[in-house]
């Protein structure tokens, strides 16, 4: 049974093991918290694949870089005990924004980016600059791209070139 909401601390995000992870391994690792038991047991298979829109062929090779990165141990078949969650400044994400066609739409490394900037909100409105970009490892040249992608997905407005105001999630929580 998948939880409601999905918590993701923002010293796990700032992490260098956990940025020299590919976006797309970094997202399936959010996908397989959603998916978690309260035991931190994920079941993800082909199915669970299917609706994170991830390949079979890229969730396996993205299993593998968890499993060798020390962030998931596997127990059983398609069953993993989930690691390193974090702990401090944490967004709670409504488990069913994950599977939204809005947000699974998105390329991993364009749903890194509008988690980091919840990471980096106060008051839905986020300040994520050359500073704030580096420190989450983003290529800042390239992160103008992403927000367009992410506006247009009417996840946020941009008030100006660094300010951007995050669309309201219900359910969606920063916790500090």
């Amino acid at each position: 049974m998948m939880p409601s909401a999905v918590k993701i601390t923002k010293e796990l995000f700032l992490s260098p093991d956990f940025q020299a992870l590919s976006y797309g391994t970094r997202m399936l690792y959010v996908a397989m918290l959603a998916e978690c038991d309260s035991a931190g047991v994920c079941t993800f298979d082909i199915d669970a694949a299917n609706d994170y829109d991830f390949s079979y062929n890229a969730m396996k090779a993205n299993r593998k870089a968890l499993k060798d990165a020390g962030f998931v141990e596997c127990v059983g078949a398609s069953e993993f005990l989930m690691l390193r969650q974090g702990e401090g400044k944490a967004v709670t994400l409504p488990a069913d924004f994950l599977l939204s066609d809005s947000f699974v739409k998105l390329k991993s490394s364009d749903q890194l980016i509008y988690l980091a900037l919840w990471m980096e909100s106060n008051d839905r409105v986020a300040l994520f600059g050359k500073a704030a970009t580096e420190k989450y490892g983003f290529n800042y040249m390239t992160i103008q791209t992403h927000i367009e992608t992410i506006r247009q997905a009417k996840l946020l407005r941009c008030k100006d070139i660094e300010e951007y105001r995050l669309m309201p999630v219900e359910g969606l929580e920063v916790i500090s």
